[in-house]
């Protein structure tokens, strides 16, 4: 099943449950953003689809291999990807190497072996990168090609700590937004992360190991306006939803 709609400026997107008949895979060929959710585990493309205005693509729990699904030349100009539980499909992007365009990158809840922390820290231009629910740590920050463009940061549930010393050469000048709910952060993180990213202007860290202390510390932080850590009394909200430029 396929339903397709627009967004912004005329821009068709299509969400996809069921292998496209061959009526719907024509009607696609102008999609620039494909969402893929099977609805259930057995569902199987026959053959890849060819969509050569794909510009965004997410896969939630996707069994089949990502190139039985779309064409080589369908990914090349992808700016946004989303894997969400389909590590398959990691080995496939991983297999085609470098995304050029891409800026916004989403890995969530998958193991990610040495090789695939290598292909998401070689890309230069990320301006957005989430690794919630991922073996993401220290040393994958510290290794990632794109300090000088990112700007949103989600590592929710990850294994980072910001306790490793070399991190303080690794300065994210533009970076304004940073998520560490449910990880390792501490006191010990709290010079760390202030010295990488200088620009923060949000930060979620609940539940983590900072105390009430530390927070009041990170409260004081300029620039910072938005802060949630679990400690009622000292975190903020002074820009909601404007935030978000």
């Amino acid at each position: 099943m396929v339903d397709l709609f627009s967004f912004g400026e005329n821009r068709l997107a299509a969400s996809v449950t069921r292998e496209p008949n061959a009526v719907e895979q024509h009607r696609m060929v102008e999609v620039e953003a494909l969402n893929v959710t099977p609805e259930s585990s057995g569902m199987r493309f026959k053959a890849p689809l060819r969509l050569p205005k794909l510009r965004q693509l997410v896969l939630r729990n996707c069994q089949q291999s990502l190139l039985e699904m779309l064409t080589i030349d369908s990914l090349k100009q992808l700016d946004y990807l989303i894997l969400y539980h389909s590590p398959d499909n990691l080995v496939d992007v991983v297999r085609i190497q470098d995304f050029p365009e891409l800026k916004k990158l989403t890995v969530r809840q998958q193991f990610l072996d040495a090789v695939s922390k290598e292909w998401i820290c070689r890309h230069q231009n990320l301006t957005h990168l989430a690794l919630p629910e991922t073996n993401a740590c220290d040393a994958t920050i510290q290794n990632l090609n794109c300090k000088q463009t990112l700007q949103r940061l989600d590592l929710f549930r990850s294994e980072v700590a910001f306790e490793d010393q070399q991190l303080r050469q690794s300065v994210f000048p533009e970076l304004s937004s940073l998520d560490v709910s449910e990880t390792r952060v501490s006191g010990a993180s709290i010079e760390i992360i202030h010295i990488l990213f200088p620009r923060l202007g949000r930060l979620l860290a609940e539940q983590t190991s900072l105390t009430e202390v530390d927070v009041r510390q990170i409260s004081l932080w300029k620039g910072l306006k938005i802060l949630s850590t679990g400690y009622p009394a000292v975190d903020f909200d002074h820009h909601q939803q404007t935030f978000w430029p």
